[in-house]
């Protein structure tokens, strides 16, 4: 970091100092949100506002994207007292991406501001006005988020300063909203209920999800309700007392979800078309301005949804989705049968020299596998049509506004990786919902769906910050479990997907995994050292025993001789196998009796 754009860090917990070398405490932590941005100069002010429409042109120029193009660069104009002239100027450079001459603009931009002698060795101040104005509407958009991050890298400041900042906003509003009702509260409070009900649908929307009801959103509450806004909560000597009135609870409960139940609020009271089991699970008790969904596979006896998410990182609030959990449990029963029962060595042998060398489509699949296909085919053709129906519902539940109106992440595996697709493509259908400001990061682990690069982006058009497919080379169990859903197509877990980096789109990373697992069921066992090739943040925590066994096992099955195979697909299972919940983990399975398609679960002996 230069001389010149050096940056002293915020850290609230530490209680750092700022340029007076005072403490600060909380909520004075804040008064970095308190900097009036009409001190700098007319061409100091013009420079910000240019900088920021710049900003939206890298990622968000697409027409999709114009309705908050526009509402927010009408926002920057009004805080920045900038001439109406200038509306006109700033909409032109958020909608024209010039690849060639955009980071010369940009520079010429940090110049300016760099001179100005209030901003002097401090941006950190820069990017605290524009994370207020952001989320001044109470509603902190993906996108939002990802243009914070870029300021970030253009200013030269720690991304680490942008999380300690909205970790003090979250805090502050915590310990802010546990107040006493005042008498005139409880009126207020009562007076607006009345009202409410009378005005309920004009001001909100109420839908019946899991048995709550959510306040509809779309890209805000009503305008009432928010005219005072975040911006002014931070402002405000009274900010303590407001967030207890009626705009200031409507401004949480808009960023937060309703009820602040977040995610685990969510219950599917009756089935959706053949999904008979999906909520969510909480993995810890943090709250967060942003949240992840960590989206397992498969599972085998004794695991949970959250077994292969222990070490999961990536903010204080992360939830896992339980789906499905008896045809998962017979996929992984399944699998688990193929890799010990069938695959021996010379068999390894042969599929890595043939399957994984370049020639899949000419590979005539070993005999003994074919033979076992059926233990393994009716399993996974299952699972593989409940990932699909439940990356729609996961999409519904996204766009109410369960979570909030915060940042989304999405990370999964296998057919977990499989239910954030179809999630993807159900968004991509939404055009008029506020699809776009949703899922700010994706990341996809050994996916079963083909490589298929215009699906893949117009995936960026509904993701704002990036997109990550990671592929194992090596995957043979994968390649054989697709065989028959396309004899061409490429599949995106075994590959790099070339999308076109030009675009002025979401960042797209491929990372290959191949020097990190061996085989589609190394996943689960492996996720910490996938997470960190992935760039997402893990705990130092000690794998559990029963994630190693199967790759243990496996390995030393790979080296005996195969027993006999079954001589019919499920001649040799019995019924009724048993998953071991957790204490975080709530299973709501429908009726047994309802029609499906797929056989009823099965144990391996």
């Amino acid at each position: 970091m230069s001389d010149e754009l050096h940056v002293e860090k915020l850290n609230i917990k530490d209680k750092s100092k700022l340029e007076n070398e005072k403490p600060i405490d909380l909520p004075n932590s804040l008064n970095l949100f308190a900097f009036d941005i009409t001190q700098l100069s007319n061409s100091c002010r013009f420079s910000y506002g240019t900088l920021v429409a710049t900003l939206f042109s890298l990622r968000f120029s697409d027409e999709r994207h114009r309705v908050y193009r526009e509402e927010l660069l009408n926002r920057f104009v009004e805080r920045l007292l900038l001439p109406e002239s200038s509306c006109h100027a700033l909409y032109v450079y958020s909608s024209k991406y010039d690849a060639v001459n955009c980071p010369t603009f940009i520079e010429d931009y940090i110049s300016v501001l760099n001179r100005e002698e209030v901003l002097a060795n401090k941006p950190i101040l820069l990017l605290a006005n524009f994370l207020q104005i952001l989320l001044e509407k109470g509603v902190y958009d993906a996108r939002s988020r990802v243009s914070a991050q870029l300021l970030c890298t253009y200013l030269k400041v720690d991304v680490q300063s942008l999380l300690e900042l909205e970790d003090s906003l979250v805090d502050w509003m915590q310990k802010s909203s546990h107040y006493e009702e005042s008498k005139e509260q409880k009126i207020e409070r009562e007076e607006t209920k009345s009202k409410s009900k009378r005005k309920k649908y004009l001001m909100v929307g109420l839908a019946a999800v899991g048995g709550g009801a959510l306040i509809g959103l779309t890209g805000g509450l009503a305008a009432p309700l928010i005219a005072t806004g975040v911006g002014a909560l931070i402002s405000s000597a009274a900010a303590t007392s407001f967030l207890g009135s009626v705009a200031g609870v409507a401004i949480i409960t808009s960023m937060f979800g309703a009820a602040g139940a977040g995610l685990t609020g969510y219950k599917m009271n009756k089935r959706v078309g053949d999904v008979e089991q999906f909520e969510f699970s909480a993995l810890g008790n943090g709250v967060g301005i942003s949240l992840t969904i960590a989206i397992s596979g498969w599972l085998k006896e004794g695991d949970t949804f959250s077994t292969a998410w222990h070490s999961l990182n990536n903010g204080p609030e992360q939830y896992t989705l339980v789906w499905e959990s008896k045809y998962l449990l017979t996929l992984g029963q399944s699998m688990e049968y193929l890799m010990n029962k069938v695959v021996n060595a010379a068999m390894g042998q042969a599929l890595k020299y043939t399957i994984l060398s370049g020639i899949a489509a000419a590979v005539a699949w070993p005999a003994a596998l074919l033979g076992a296909s059926s233990i393994i085919d009716n399993p996974w053709s299952c699972a593989m049509n409940r990932a699909c129906e439940c990356g729609k519902q996961l999409a519904d539940v996204l766009l109410s506004r369960q979570q909030g109106a915060r940042p989304v992440t999405l990370i999964g595996f296998s057919l977990g990786a499989r239910v954030i697709y179809s999630c993807l493509e159900e968004l991509l259908t939404r055009k008029s919902s506020g699809s776009e400001g949703i899922v700010e990061k994706a990341i996809f682990l050994g996916t079963p769906v083909a490589a298929d690069i215009e699906v893949w982006n117009s995936f960026r058009h509904v993701v704002a910050g990036e997109i990550i497919n990671g592929y194992c080379r090596s995957d043979w169990l994968l390649k054989f479990v697709y065989r028959s859903s396309s004899m061409n197509a490429d599949i995106a877990g075994l590959q790099p997907i070339e999308v076109d980096s030009t675009l002025p789109l979401c960042k797209f990373t491929n990372i290959d995994l191949t020097d990190k697992i061996k085989g589609h069921m190394d996943y689960m066992a492996n996720m910490p050292d996938i997470l960190k090739a992935c760039g997402v943040k893990t705990n130092p925590i000690k794998v559990p025993s029963n994630l190693l066994s199967l790759t243990s096992s496996s390995r030393k099955k790979f080296h005996e001789k195969p027993e006999s195979l079954p001589t019919s697909g499920y001649s040799s299972l019995k019924t009724s196998p048993q998953i071991s919940p957790s204490s975080t983990t709530q299973f709501h399975i429908g009726n047994d009796n309802s029609p499906n398609k797929c056989s009823q679960s099965t144990e391996f002996t």
